[in-house]
């Protein structure tokens, strides 16, 4: 699996950081895959293969689907996306009970205690 992740990267610059792809994924479209090819087999009613064929298709289109849109969503300008050196900068988007109490801003624990 290391080598895949490192194609997936170099060649469909996809970064997979989580591995959601090796726990979920790919064992899924294995598992339905020799599913089928066992369904497939002529002793076995053929309707239920094809019953399993089409689920996957669904599956998998839908996952493409919504994955694509979600990427188109993310890349969109309307998001404030901090610069590269930034990224794991929290305090550009938390406020910390230590900072934000000073400038007459509300504290982020105050919906809790009831103070302004």
């Amino acid at each position: 699996m290391k080598y895949m992740k490192g194609a997936l990267e170099l060649y469909l610059d996809l970064h997979d950081t989580c591995g959601v792809l090796y726990t979920h994924g790919l064992p899924g479209i294995i598992g339905g895959i020799v599913y089928i090819a066992l369904l497939s087999v002529p002793s076995v009613d053929r309707q239920h293969a094809d019953y399993w064929q089409m689920a996957m298709l669904i599956t998998m289109a839908m996952s493409i689907l919504t994955g694509l849109i979600t990427g188109f969503i993310l890349k969109l300008n309307i998001w404030k996306q901090p610069p590269d050196l930034k990224c794991y900068d929290d305090q550009a988007y938390w406020e910390f009970p230590h900072q934000a109490t000073e400038d007459g801003k509300r504290s982020p624990t105050s919906f809790l205690f009831g103070k302004k």
